[in-house]
């Protein structure tokens, strides 16, 4: 009886599942498919990660700046980084060097495309993000006026108002570039023509302002700016002057000089 059964299991197992015409061909074509597209997006984002640590292996050796380790200076990183994006953007690499009395840091982050959670949470492993690079600038003489200077456009003039920029007579400098922060004179104290010119043609850079931070970012699809170097230079050219100009307004310049915003640029 035993051998019996045994036999009719051995039957059983041999027999083919019976099912519609070309159900299981279509199965196994999505399968297959699914398999390929998988392995599609995780060579990409392979590739994309080894690119990423490339690009800042070049940086680091290049431009002279020595990677950041300790936990106090990563945590210190971060909230900066908390204080320009809110909480959500995720530090994976910092960079950092000493030019002209401040603190250059280059911070390679992760921020969410989306949220779906109600918490405002998110979990980097499941939803969609982007890798981003940052400059930081701290370690200013004086206080820096809180503002940020966005590349301008019809959304911007429309929803946040023409009036809002700090410099919305002043072309082409205020045309290419819109500017808020509630302390107007101490921004157009800052910005001089120098530095208007620099961004007359202003198409992706933004720069956030904080007390003892600037936050220098582009606003397009490349990770990295295309040509580093000169970007560097920029924000280091921008970030100069600015705590140049804080140090004037601190000392009472501001008293006795015209503004000269409105100069020939």
């Amino acid at each position: 009886m035993l051998n019996d059964s045994l036999l009719l299991l051995m039957l059983a197992a041999d027999r083919p599942v019976l099912t519609a015409p070309g159900r299981v061909d279509v199965a196994l074509v999505i399968g297959v498919a699914g398999l390929i597209a998988g392995g599609v997006v995780g060579w990409v984002a392979l590739r994309r990660r080894r690119r990423q640590q490339a690009d800042l292996a070049e940086l680091a050796s290049e431009h002279g700046f020595s990677h950041v380790r300790d936990a106090e200076s990563l945590l210190a990183i971060q909230a900066a980084m908390d204080t320009v994006f809110g909480e959500g953007a995720v530090l994976l690499t910092a960079m950092r060097k000493q030019v002209n009395g401040l603190t250059l840091e280059v911070v390679h982050y992760r921020f969410p495309m989306y949220r779906v959670e109600r918490t405002g949470e998110w979990d980097a492993r499941h939803q969609e993000a982007d890798d981003r690079m940052i400059t930081l600038v701290r370690d200013f003489d004086a206080p820096l006026p809180t503002f940020r200077l966005m590349p301008n456009n019809w959304v911007l003039n429309t929803i946040g108002g023409k009036r809002r920029n700090v410099f919305i007579n002043v072309e082409p400098f205020g045309w290419r570039n819109y500017v808020f922060g509630t302390e107007r004179d101490h921004i157009r104290f800052i910005f001089p023509g120098e530095i208007q010119h620099l961004l007359r043609q202003n198409k992706h850079l933004a720069i956030d302002s904080r007390r003892d931070l600037l936050a220098f970012y582009h606003l397009d699809e490349a990770w990295l700016p295309g040509n580093f170097e000169q970007f560097a230079d920029q924000c280091l050219t921008i970030a100069t002057t600015l705590n140049e100009r804080c140090q004037a307004w601190e000392t009472g310049e501001k008293d006795r000089v015209v503004y000269d915003v409105f100069g020939p640029y």
